[in-house]
């Protein structure tokens, strides 16, 4: 993790470089939400520019009708990028760990920065501990 935390933090730096003078931005949608597909992807070998593309790509593989289940004899789920391939062992929360950690120390390039608590909501779901929404107001 150590040995990519330059690039993590090059691209958070590309991120918020554009967000300083805006007034605020939300730190979930305007940098957490890009930061796995964009970490992963460099880590993946994915140039920058198509990483888009692949996730949605991801995605559209896994996409059925309103409320039908996803059909898994049709769709070949077991080696579904998505859902890992055979046994490993997810480096997700370390990785998650090390974003969350870099997204919070370079947001201090903004020196009076402060979370707006009253547009701040959390995320519902089972699957994920965190924020939907946590708007950062930069004076």
């Amino acid at each position: 993790m150590a040995a990519i935390e330059p690039q993590v933090r090059a691209y958070c730096a590309r991120a918020l470089d554009p967000l300083a003078g805006r007034g605020g931005f939300d730190f979930v949608t305007d940098l957490g939400a890009e930061m796995p597909m964009r970490v992963i992807g460099m880590l993946l070998g994915i140039p920058e520019g198509d990483q888009e593309q692949v996730r949605d790509y991801a995605l559209d593989s896994l996409r059925t009708e309103a409320g039908e289940p996803l059909d898994t004899s049709t769709n070949d789920i077991g080696s579904h990028v998505t859902f890992g391939y055979g046994i490993h062992y997810c480096l997700g929360a370390a990785l998650a760990r090390l974003e969350g950690r870099v997204a919070l120390e370079e947001v201090r390039r903004f020196p009076d920065w402060e979370v707006d608590r009253s547009g701040a909501a959390l995320a519902i779901t089972s699957a994920v501990r965190g924020w939907d929404t946590l708007p950062v107001v930069v004076p």
